[in-house]
């Protein structure tokens, strides 16, 4: 099952690329490879963890095409989040704050709204990299190793290469690497900006 979801990431990836690629050359296209970094705010919603957001980092690297009024562009962020647990599962602490660090890879269609918008949709893959509880030395075996998401928000082109943006990220698949019954699903609010290097 997790292979078959992972096939079909990449394919969400690849087909908007070729068939963008594939069309005929009425426009002139935008290729851009670039740096990006910013603040997000996370929260894990499900049974034994607050509703509270917590504020971390991100940051990484992206390469997109755009033309006229579509476009795609993928992403590789390292990202840190922080949660807040709420009461004692399975002998864990009653209150605690876990940090998890990630890798997520989104994989953004494009549509432009008016000539400086652009809404970005798809789906995102995040494989979990290092993960603690506070005060003790590690937390992975409570989470899922790797997890899917959706992705929508805005992306503004400022100046010059310069693209300011925000966006919320909506976890579709369970976080909870002990299997209970009730589902952890992550919830982020992010704020980037990007520079084109290419």
């Amino acid at each position: 099952m997790k292979q078959l979801s992972v096939i079909a990431f990449w394919c969400l990836i690849i087909i908007p690329i070729l068939s963008l690629a594939q069309e005929p050359h009425k426009r002139e296209r935008l290729v851009e490879r670039g740096i990006k970094g910013g603040m997000n705010f996370d929260n894990m919603h499900g049974n034994y963890w607050s509703n509270t957001y917590k504020t971390g980092l991100n940051g990484g690297v992206y390469a997109g095409m755009h033309e006229h009024y579509l476009g795609v562009q993928v992403e590789a962020l390292i990202t840190s989040a922080s949660y807040l647990t709420e009461g004692n599962y399975n002998g864990y602490y009653d209150v605690a704050q876990v940090k998890n660090l990630y890798l997520n890879i989104p994989a953004l269609f494009e549509i432009r709204l008016v000539p400086n918008l652009w809404l970005q949709l798809g789906p995102q893959y995040s494989l979990l990299l290092n993960s603690k509880f506070s005060g003790a030395s590690s937390s992975d075996n409570i989470f899922n190793a790797s997890t899917f998401s959706g992705v929508v928000g805005l992306r503004i082109p400022v100046y010059r290469g310069i693209t300011m943006g925000g966006r919320y990220i909506f976890g579709l698949t369970d976080a909870d690497g002990l299997y209970s019954s009730e589902a952890w699903k992550q919830h982020s609010m992010q704020l980037f900006v990007g520079f084109r290097v290419m």
